[in-house]
């Protein structure tokens, strides 16, 4: 299910009013809005399903279970009040954990990160303009592990400045606990380095935007990985930082003091996740419910 909103930009107890509710038969997992100049009324929405199996007498439990997807890329048009979010494209892929925009144009194009459950990170480049159907067309493809999943992924171009000569980069994490390093090049994703960060999933890997070469990484379980040890180690007894959230506080942390959130406030309840990501522009917000806590 994905819901828009729109977005007061005043107070933080502003209310949000519902403006569209749309099935997306499989688990919403990840809406990112696109940050670029002229495409900011395009919304691409990632799914997540366990396939059942047809027999389960049958079932042998040593196979792994076939996880499917389904990419979405959405139009928002504010005239429309009736539907504003109309669905220009649908792609059926492996069950997709995580979605990134790139924060900048990569040849003139907008480019979306994907992380799915075969292990790999796609790239999808967007074809087309506003008045021509825009498509998200597969780019680039680079599989992280074998037997694992890719659970996050993160651009480092999300800084207010970058130097013409940056390279680009992306970082990634899986369901073994380890980060990946991939560079962005001309011919496509490179893996640059590989290292194993946590002794389990490791949720969520993000960039230091204004240091680059400083990545920040969590898993649901308080237990880092043995080998080559983090720059610095932080936690918080109170909640799991997951691409889910599993408790109903959210934190706000400082790079500069890593040993507790600054402050927190308030997010789903009861224990369960009240979104799986969101993501927001000026006119609305969009968000992603999921019904499970945790991907199997």
């Amino acid at each position: 299910m994905v819901t828009a909103a729109p977005r007061d930009c005043g107070a933080m107890g502003s209310r949000l009013r519902l403006l569209q509710a749309v099935d997306t038969e499989y688990t919403a997992d990840s809406v990112e809005w696109c940050p670029l100049d002229g495409c900011r009324h395009l919304l691409a929405c990632g799914t997540y399903q366990l396939q059942k199996p047809e027999d389960k007498s049958g079932l042998d439990m040593d196979e792994p279970q076939v996880r499917l997807g389904r990419l979405y890329l959405y139009s928002f048009s504010e005239d429309s009040s009736a539907c504003p979010l109309v669905e220009i494209q649908r792609r059926d892929t492996s069950a997709i954990l995580d979605m990134k925009w790139c924060h900048i144009p990569v040849a003139g194009h907008a480019l979306l990160g994907a992380a799915d459950a075969g292990g790999s990170i796609e790239l999808l480049r967007l074809v087309g303009s506003e008045w021509n159907a825009p498509t998200l067309l597969l780019s680039s493809c680079c599989v992280l592990e074998e037997h694992c999943l890719a659970l996050s992924l993160d651009w480092s171009t999300g800084g207010t400045s970058r130097d013409s000569d940056q390279s680009l980069k992306i970082v990634s994490s899986d369901s073994k606990g380890q980060l990946h390093l991939l560079q962005v090049e001309d011919a496509g994703l490179r893996a640059a380095a590989t290292w194993q960060a946590h002794r389990f999933e490791a949720w969520v890997a993000a960039f230091n935007y204004w240091q680059t070469e400083i990545v920040y990484s969590d898993t649901p379980w308080a237990c880092a990985a043995s080998g080559t040890a983090p720059t610095r180690r932080a936690s918080w007894p109170r909640a799991a930082t997951t691409s889910t959230f599993s408790c109903g506080t959210l934190g706000t942390w400082s790079s500069r003091s890593q040993t507790c959130p600054r402050r927190a406030g308030c997010g789903g309840s009861g224990g369960t996740p009240a979104s799986s990501t969101c993501s927001w522009r000026p006119a609305c917000t969009a968000a992603s419910r999921s019904s499970t806590a945790r991907k199997q």
